[in-house]
């Protein structure tokens, strides 16, 4: 129980302060828009662990050396 109430206790500061600096109205206000951000960053660490799993089981991987990469591509580009 103590966490919890530290949690609500930090939850509650932040809030508070964010309608001091006027970012916010109400706390409601405040409230949702941390529940969008936490979903935002929800989904976008979804979609990097769906990226990880496609790229491991996308096959063997092949040695790569960026530098021979970057010098190929600028002798096309000159070409």
């Amino acid at each position: 129980m103590e966490k919890h109430a530290e949690l609500r206790s930090r939850l509650n500061d932040l809030i508070e302060a964010l309608i001091a600096e006027g970012h916010y109205k109400t706390g409601d206000e405040a409230v949702r828009a941390i529940a969008e951000l936490l979903e935002e960053r929800e989904k976008k660490v979804a979609a990097l662990r769906a990226a990880i799993e496609e790229g491991e089981n996308s096959g063997d991987w092949e040695e790569f050396d960026l530098e021979e990469f970057i010098a190929r591509k600028k002798k096309e580009r000159v070409a």
